[in-house]
């Protein structure tokens, strides 16, 4: 099955060392290295789908083959477009529902399908809950390796019902056993899945990080905005949803405009909650201080942010910390855990600079 295949199975291996990126990244010029893959993922959008453009690009440029499989409801056109341009990549829509109900027959019935007729398969990798659900099924048909990446185990949410919270738990450790590794992406995510009372010897703990990629002059970036060389900016890039929290990012810091005229607040992204936010700040003095930016390439604008918020109620390791400690400015974040795994990435991203 090649180099990565084999590392990837190992018995429960934690990639932190830089050093294994120096031997993980050679290009697959022997062809008994060249991997067939096919990942499954429901959402191809915000940071699962900046993920997945990152990881299967680098793929690609290594000389693998990817097949995506992905729900045409939740995905990024730009995202989408930029995989479609790539040489080694097959993208394939399946209406895939996001709760879990009797829709997910026939969607896994379509999936099943286009690995028996496309496969082999070197190995199946299924992103978040629902893409991971169905990449474990399709081992009960003898289709695998499967790996798992949860991308945030939906457990974590404090917002589950103890019904569902419940259910879910019973579901990721069933499902756990029809899995070859299950990738975690920062400390919290793992000591979550031992929780959960997942086999620890299929957990890897593999933290996001992101090549080096142009970013305008901060100069730029705030003179588009309108933002004058005096004024902080506070930014927020993510989903407009509750997983998010986005609410606090527009109320709490509404303090600061308030008391402080040099402060602006700029919004990225979009979701449910959008509306919502943009009605609860209009007619207020310093509404023209907030901008919403919509769905943007957000590391296009991170160059012009002061302090980087994240009031997230759960993550597993989101993209945007691995893009704002490289440019170096302040984070605000809710959980002391999104510090612990992002100190430990910063301090092995330092050893390897």
């Amino acid at each position: 099955m090649g180099m990565m295949s084999d590392l990837l199975l190992e018995s429960g291996p934690d990639f932190l060392d830089p050093d294994f990126a120096s031997t993980a990244s050679v290009p697959a010029t022997n062809p008994i290295q060249r991997l067939r893959l096919c990942f499954i993922a429901e959402t191809v959008h915000a940071g699962v789908g900046r993920h997945l453009v990152d990881s299967i690009t680098g793929l690609c440029e290594r000389g693998h083959e990817v097949h995506l499989i992905h729900s045409p409801t939740r995905t990024d056109p730009q995202f989408l477009s930029a995989l479609k341009s790539l040489a080694n990549v097959r993208c394939y829509a399946v209406p895939m529902p996001r709760a879990i109900g009797p829709k997910d027959l026939p969607a896994l019935k379509r999936i099943l399908r286009y690995v028996r007729e496309q496969g082999p398969f070197d190995i199946i990798h299924g992103h978040s809950s629902k893409g991971g659900g169905y990449a474990r099924l399709l081992k009960l048909f003898g289709y695998g390796p499967v790996l798992y990446s949860p991308h945030a185990f939906i457990t974590m949410s404090p917002l589950l019902s103890r019904s569902k919270r419940s259910l879910y738990r019973s579901l990721e450790w069933l499902l756990a056993g029809l899995s070859d590794r299950v990738i975690c992406t920062s400390l919290a995510e793992r000591d979550h899945a031992a929780d959960l009372r997942l086999p620890q010897d299929r957990l890897s703990l593999i933290i996001n990080g992101n090549a080096p990629a142009p970013a305008p002059p901060r100069e730029l970036v705030r003179r588009q905005l309108g933002i004058e060389a005096h004024q902080v900016v506070l930014g927020f890039a993510g989903r407009m949803e509750d997983q998010k929290r986005p609410s606090v990012s527009s109320r709490r810091p509404r303090a600061f405009c308030r008391a402080c005229p040099n402060v602006v607040l700029v919004m990225i992204g979009s979701g449910p909650k959008l509306q919502s936010l943009q009605d609860s700040v209009r007619g207020l003095s310093f509404e023209h201080r907030i901008r919403w930016l919509g769905t943007v390439e957000a590391r296009q604008f991170l160059p012009g942010f002061d302090v980087f918020l994240l009031p997230s109620r759960y993550e597993g390791a989101p993209m945007c910390c691995s893009r704002r400690s490289v440019q170096g400015f302040l984070s605000s974040a809710r959980r002391r855990w999104h510090a612990r795994s992002h100190r430990q990435w910063r301090e092995r991203l330092s050893r390897a600079a």
